[in-house]
């Protein structure tokens, strides 16, 4: 990051927090439910993941819509995509190993990794066409693959361009760019050809997600908001019910959150 954009970045997040609309206190949906891991895609369905190691997905009336019962045979779950609902993507990293399931959550494809040379798999995404993105640790680079097995596109080895490259828990591919979020490093922009655009230090958040033109995540019982587009950061204080829940998914749908008896939809709104 040069200078100027450092002071940019750090004067706009030094500014005193104007008066914020209160987080809404009431959801509007509710799945009730043990669950240990979940994701909503578009059109409102969730999957959630049981303790017993089913993945079921749910309407979003509530009603039961199909179940996964192989979970479990690929190790440990790292991650559930829906970007695209008609082909959910698992991603195991322990293995590196992605599989890929019908709408009727079907297993229609599993991929080895490590059979690209892809052997310390951080974190994958759903591109905007289909495919998949996949950060390696190892060699520190972002490649796109197939569900076939190829290699589509790799960027170089990013230490080779920058001083500290990242290890980024999440890919967000939205709106032209590719997102690399590193909670400790911050957030890397990318464009759509894997060429690194920017870094921004913006560390310490949890289930980072870019909505609408901003970056949004949980951080000390507070919902951030940094906008892209105009540089600046806005916070909500969460209320005490909510200051230990999650994972959170902020989607335009509004924003999904795990509490204690299951997960709530609270009602879209703008920090």
């Amino acid at each position: 990051m040069t200078r100027l954009a450092h002071i940019t970045l750090m004067f706009a997040m030094s500014l005193t927090a104007r008066a914020q609309p209160a987080f809404p206190p009431s959801p509007l949906q509710s799945l009730d439910g043990n669950w240990s891991q979940f994701a909503a895609d578009a059109t409102g369905n969730l999957y959630v993941l049981t303790p017993g190691g089913q993945l079921r997905k749910y309407g979003p009336a509530g009603d039961s819509i199909g179940v996964f019962n192989e979970v479990r045979q690929y190790g440990r779950l790292t991650s559930i995509d829906v970007g695209n609902p008609l082909k959910p993507l698992l991603f195991y990293a322990d293995f590196g190993t992605l599989v890929v399931l019908d709408r009727f959550m079907r297993s229609v494809n599993v991929t080895d990794l490590r059979r690209l040379g892809i052997f310390q798999a951080k974190a994958v995404a759903r591109s905007y066409d289909n495919q998949v993105w996949v950060y390696d640790g190892q060699d520190t680079r972002l490649r796109k693959v197939s569900e076939d097995g190829r290699v589509l596109l790799s960027t170089p080895e990013l230490r080779t361009v920058m001083d500290d490259p990242p290890l980024p828990e999440r890919i967000l591919d939205r709106n032209g760019m590719t997102y690399l979020y590193d909670p400790r490093r911050g957030l890397y922009a990318f464009d759509y050809y894997g060429a690194f655009r920017n870094r921004l230090e913006l560390t310490g958040w949890s289930d980072a997600e870019v909505l609408e033109g901003r970056l949004m995540g949980v951080r000390d019982g507070r919902v951030l908001a940094y906008s892209l587009r105009t540089p600046g950061i806005r916070e909500t204080p969460l209320p005490d019910t909510l200051s230990r829940a999650g994972p959170w998914q902020f989607s335009p749908r509004g924003v999904y959150v795990r509490q204690a008896a299951g997960i709530r939809l609270y009602p879209h709104w703008t920090p």
